[in-house]
């Protein structure tokens, strides 16, 4: 069984047994009733052939100088490649959550991973 967290690991640069191999991303700019709101969109590919969906939406509107600013980020595995990924898709309202979850779970690590 593969770990989610060694592909998210993987795309922050953090050490991990799976290879990014290829990344496409697009950012997607549009209104809502409240706000100004920015979609990032990237694409991973690793050299297994899983397939990586990463997806961050956050208003514009917010201070730059907030420390952990509100925002929806979401990763979705596209393609498994045969894989059993688990959990296949994990979401964040932040990057300060996201940032400890990866810190938890890299405590969590197996040395033979």
């Amino acid at each position: 069984m593969e770990r989610l967290f060694s592909y998210i690991g993987a795309t922050q640069g953090w050490p991990s047994p799976v290879s990014l191999e290829g990344t496409a991303h697009r950012l997607i700019d549009h209104d809502d009733d409240l706000a100004e709101v920015r979609v990032k969109e990237s694409l991973y590919r690793f050299s297994n052939g899983v397939e990586l969906l990463y997806r961050c939406e956050q208003e514009q509107q917010q201070s730059d100088d907030q420390l952990c600013a509100e925002c929806w980020i979401s990763y979705q595995v596209l393609n498994n490649n045969g894989f059993a990924i688990t959990p296949s898709q994990k979401s964040f309202s932040n990057v300060c959550q996201q940032r400890f979850w990866l810190k938890m779970q890299a405590g969590q690590q197996r040395p033979s991973e």
